[in-house]
C-alpha cells in the first residue's frame, strides 16, 4: 500500500511540476523547430514537414499510469517532442548526422531494428537530446537541462504511424489474428512504395549527371530531348537571370505537341524567330513575364495556333498575341522540325 501511495504522490508532485513547466518546453520545442529548418535548409535536405508539440497533462498522467514510473518527469523523454518528416529514407541518416551534430544526444533508437523479421511496424528514427553547447547566452540558459524526443520518419513511415495510432494496436502481437494479414499486407507495401521512390530519386541524380556530361560532350542542350530538366537548362542558359517557373514549365510541356517539339532545338527556333514581337510583348507588360517560361510560352503562343488553343492564355493575351503576330509578320504555322 504505501508503494502505491508514493507513486501516486509521485504523479501529483510530477503533474503539478510539469504543468508550471510547460512554458519552457514550449520554448525548447520552438527553438529546435527553428533550427531544425536552418540546418536543414543549410545543408539541402528535402523534407515534407517539421512540427512538434508538449504533452498535454491528460497524456502525462496517462502515461504515468502506464509505465508506472517512480520519477515520471525524468523517466519520460517524449515530453517534448519534434518530428521531422522526410521523403526519402536516404535522407533520415542525413537528418540523424545533422541532429547529432549539433544537438547532445541522450539517447538514440533506430525502431526498424526492433521490428525483428516481422514487415509489420512503425519505422523511424528517434533520438532524445538537449540543446547542447551550441546554443548559449541568456535566450538558452533555462532550456539547457531539459530534454526533447526528435523523431525522423519518411512520409510513409508518418502515416503507418499515424493511422495506426487510430487503429490502437501498439505491437504485432495485440493484432486480432484475422486482422494481421491485412497489415502485413499493407505494411509491405509500404515499405516497397518507399523503396520505388528512394531508387526513382537515385535513378533521377544519375540522369542529371549524364545530362551534364551529354551536354558538355554534345552539342549543347539544343540536342537533348525536351523535358522537365532539359527545359530548365535551356531557359537559364537563354534567359540568364531570369528564374524558372517549374510549374508553369510542365505545363508548357504537357500543352507541347510532342511530335513537333522532340527536342530543346525546336523550341529554340521557335524563340529566336518570334524574339522581337515578344520583347515588344515585354516591354509593353512587363507584369506578365516575371519568368523565363513566359518568355516561351509567349514566344509558342505567336507562332502556334494549336499552342495557343490548348496553353492557359487569357482572352487580353491571345489579343496581344494575334495583334504581334500579323504586325510582325510572322509565320503561324511552324512546320515540322528535324531532331
Amino acid at each position: 500500500m504505501s508503494k502505491i501511495k508514493d507513486i501516486e504522490i509521485a504523479k501529483e508532485n510530477s503533474l503539478r511540476d510539469f504543468e508550471a513547466a510547460r512554458p519552457l518546453y514550449q520554448k525548447l520545442v520552438d527553438e529546435i523547430i527553428f533550427a531544425l529548418e536552418q540546418y536543414l535548409d543549410a545543408d539541402g535536405v528535402e523534407y515534407s514537414e517539421i512540427v512538434g508539440r508538449v504533452k498535454t497533462l491528460d497524456s502525462f498522467a496517462d502515461k504515468i499510469d502506464r509505465k508506472l514510473y517512480s520519477s515520471p518527469m525524468s523517466d519520460t523523454v517524449d515530453l517534448a517532442g519534434v518530428r521531422v518528416v522526410c521523403l526519402f529514407e536516404q535522407d533520415l541518416e542525413r537528418v540523424a548526422g545533422i541532429v547529432a551534430s549539433n544537438m547532445s544526444i541522450i539517447e538514440s533508437e533506430d525502431k526498424s531494428e526492433m521490428l525483428g523479421d516481422s514487415l509489420m511496424g512503425y519505422q523511424g528514427r528517434h533520438l532524445s537530446v538537449t540543446l547542447g553547447k551550441g546554443f548559449q547566452g541568456p535566450r538558452y540558459s533555462q532550456l539547457g537541462d531539459l530534454s526533447c524526443e526528435i523523431q525522423i520518419r519518411t512520409v510513409l513511415q508518418d502515416a503507418w504511424s499515424k493511422i495506426s495510432h487510430k487503429l490502437v494496436y501498439k505491437n504485432e502481437a495485440s493484432v486480432p489474428r484475422p486482422l494481421r494479414r491485412s497489415l502485413n499486407n499493407v505494411s509491405s507495401l509500404m515499405e516497397i512504395a518507399q523503396s520505388v521512390f528512394d531508387n526513382v530519386k537515385s535513378e533521377q541524380l544519375e540522369y542529371l549527371e549524364d545530362l551534364q556530361d551529354a551536354v558538355q560532350r554534345d552539342d549543347g542542350v539544343l540536342g537533348q530531348p525536351v523535358d522537365h530538366h532539359t527545359l530548365k537548362l535551356y531557359s537559364e542558359e537563354r534567359f540568364p537571370g531570369v528564374p524558372v517557373s517549374e510549374a508553369w514549365q510542365d505545363v508548357l510541356i504537357n500543352d507541347l505537341d510532342s511530335s513537333r517539339y522532340k527536342t530543346i532545338k525546336d523550341i529554340n527556333a521557335v524563340v529566336e524567330r518570334a524574339e522581337k514581337a515578344v520583347q515588344e510583348f515585354a516591354s509593353d507588360r512587363p507584369e506578365i513575364f516575371r519568368y523565363s517560361t513566359d518568355f516561351l510560352t509567349k514566344s509558342l503562343g505567336l507562332l502556334d495556333e494549336d499552342f495557343r488553343r490548348r496553353h492557359m492564355f487569357s482572352a487580353s493575351t491571345v489579343a496581344r498575341l494575334e495583334q504581334l503576330h500579323e504586325k510582325y509578320k510572322v509565320e503561324t504555322k511552324i512546320s515540322k522540325q528535324a531532331s
